[in-house]
């Protein structure tokens, strides 16, 4: 496990793939990848698309915490309301 080989890249050939270097098998297992998602990486429009939804996903992430801070704010702060009018009364 410890003799990890450091030195420059030897292979040459990635035959599962047809690619002709490591770097070529990287990116078409990217494409591949984006392609199950549904995105055409050759296609910049689709890229700003996709980027755009995942932008979107946080976020409604961001504001559905803002949203429950706020809602148990409003919570606590009726609560206090509802028990300062049970002793003025």
């Amino acid at each position: 496990m410890g003799d990890k080989y450091l030195g420059p890249e030897r292979r040459t050939e990635c035959p599962a793939t047809n690619c002709t270097k490591p770097d070529d098998a990287a990116k078409e297992a990217v494409k591949r990848t984006f392609a199950i998602l549904g995105v055409d990486v050759d296609d910049p429009q689709q890229l700003e698309e996709f980027r755009k939804g995942l932008r979107f996903g946080e976020d409604l992430v961001i504001m559905s915490k803002r949203g429950k801070i706020a809602a148990m704010t409003t919570a606590i702060g009726l609560l206090g309301a509802a028990i300062w009018n049970s002793f003025i009364r």
